[in-house]
């Protein structure tokens, strides 16, 4: 049966008595391709906290940073964009963009390096009364993310001409994408979020929490810690490009099973990035299917900061090679 992994299909076929695995070769280099954000440890602390990971309690930061660097990919490299590539000059260009990419998720607090950080991240949800160490719900991860690139002053080019949208009880108003998305010449000062005050707050102190590690266990020599090569895109300069977020329920205490084709109807669009959630506390990044099984990325795995100042910082750990299903 067709393997379906954002928008593209792969179906192994048999020539003769031999199977043609071209389809599964290019399936795994899609798949391997796609940006994965796990726990981290021993980065700097959070703001106001001793905390130096987020193992445990930051899996729905982590899957929202991922679907926010798969809009980010579609953005810059396209869809058709793969990891490796034969090596020659545009290759180059795409790798450092790619690496650019990385670099505005980097585990670190300054947020003109790294605007979309787990550090940045929390530190703006304080303003809706999270702390380092609480578990962030969707909704919430959606907006501090839309917050995060509204409040940008850098200039990295990966951010430039894009807007992030969250929908209002699952709705686009047409009216407020035309707003967001037409390039004014006057920069928008004061922004309110449905009832986020935005708020720059660079300077809170204590409002810490307690909060102890949970258990690391290593598996198959993993640690886990338990609780076209594409033409860049030409964009019209007088509108930006938009990524939409919209939370919604689907069910109560439990999955709504009514939601299931829709939900996978909708990753075979060509503008789907996917979507985050799972059971409570307990986040992965859903992006394919399978029959009536899904494909998705697993933040929690722990891994080691990675020191992305480094012009070749190594980006395997930022990439699965392991498909999972669900």
């Amino acid at each position: 049966s067709p393997v379906w992994l954002l928008s593209k299909h792969y179906h192994s076929r048999k020539t003769g008595d031999e199977e043609d695995k071209s389809e599964i070769k290019a399936f795994e280099a899609d798949f391997a391709s796609r940006l994965w954000f796990t726990y981290r440890k021993d980065f700097p602390n959070f703001l106001g906290s001793a905390l130096t990971s987020d193992c445990g309690w930051g899996c729905m930061i982590r899957t929202g940073q991922m679907m926010m660097a798969q809009g980010l990919v579609m953005h810059t490299l396209g869809r058709d964009w793969r990891r490796f590539r034969s090596t020659d000059r545009q290759t180059s260009t795409t790798d450092r963009i790619h690496r650019d990419i990385i670099r505005l998720f980097s585990d670190v607090p300054d947020s003109y390096v790294a605007p979309l950080s787990i550090h940045n991240l929390v530190r703006l949800g304080r303003n809706i009364g999270k702390q380092p160490g609480n578990w962030f719900g969707p909704a919430s991860v959606a907006h501090l993310i839309q917050l995060a690139l509204a409040n940008y002053q850098g200039s990295s080019h990966v951010l430039s001409n894009l807007a992030v949208y969250v929908a209002q009880d699952c709705t686009v108003y047409k009216e407020d994408i035309i707003d967001m998305c037409s390039v004014s010449c006057n920069p928008v000062n004061d922004i309110t979020i449905h009832d986020f005050a935005v708020i720059n707050t660079p300077h809170l102190e204590n409002n810490t929490m307690h909060y102890s590690f949970s258990e690391e266990v290593t598996v198959d020599g993993e640690t886990w810690c338990l609780e076209q090569e594409s033409s860049h895109v030409t964009h019209d300069p007088l509108w930006k490009s938009l990524i939409v977020f919209i939370p919604c329920r689907l069910g109560g205490e439990k999955f709504n099973e009514l939601y299931t084709t829709c939900l996978k109807s909708l990753l075979t669009l060509p503008s789907c990035l996917g979507w985050i959630g799972g059971r409570p506390t307990h986040s992965l990044y859903f992006l394919g299917f399978q029959d009536e099984q899904l494909i998705h990325l697993d933040p929690h795995r722990l891994q080691p900061t990675v020191d992305t100042n480094n012009p070749d910082f190594p980006t395997s750990s930022y990439h699965s090679t392991n498909p999972r299903k669900i």
